[in-house]
């Protein structure tokens, strides 16, 4: 979940990236879901995502996190997406008339491998965690029973990223201090 201005906050659903070969979730698509903290009662607004370059169905979103923009007030959003051969951060900016997300960029990197959380820092970098080294294979679970610490914390400058922690054990969340440190 994440907070956003006007007491709102996006969630995500339909994480699916290990469950790909049951066939009930392979029709199962990720979705943004708008909630009003000052309704809690009132149902969750689905949020429409546009211009997404590809399939909707590709859509596996993870990781969440939104920057602000002090001089415009724009939102800009970013979700981890698990697609089926690699992990990319997307970017969007929320469109709070229409409850929908316009899709600006894929952010990918040879960096990024298995990725879980992101926090953005503007509009176009971030810092994200890679969960594990490893992909949805035999390697991935010989990983997590070794307790190999492979993962790791990235910094994505909008053209690369650099690591800037790694020797970390299955790095999951990630996020800032209400000062934005």
């Amino acid at each position: 979940m994440e907070r956003i201005p006007g007491d709102k906050a996006l969630v995500t659903t339909g994480l699916r990236f290990q469950s790909r070969h049951i066939k009930a979730f392979d029709t199962r698509q990720s979705k943004v879901f708008l909630i009003d903290l000052n309704n809690p009662d009132d149902e969750p607004k689905f949020v429409t995502i546009h211009n997404y370059p590809g399939n909707h169905s590709d859509l596996d979103f993870h990781g969440l996190s939104s920057w602000v923009d002090d001089q415009t007030g724009e939102v800009f959003v970013f979700l981890v997406n698990h697609l089926l051969t690699k992990s990319v951060v997307e970017i969007f900016q929320y469109i709070e008339d229409e409850v929908s997300l316009n899709h600006i960029r894929t952010c990918e990197d040879d960096s990024f491998h298995l990725l879980n959380d992101v926090v953005a820092v503007d509009k176009q970098s971030f810092y994200v965690t890679n969960y594990l080294y490893w992909r949805g294979s035999v390697a991935s679970k010989i990983e997590m029973f070794l307790m190999l610490k492979w993962g790791s914390v990235l910094f994505y400058d909008g053209e690369k990223s650099r690591v800037v922690r790694d020797g970390l054990f299955m790095t999951n969340g990630i996020n800032k201090s209400p000062d934005n440190r």
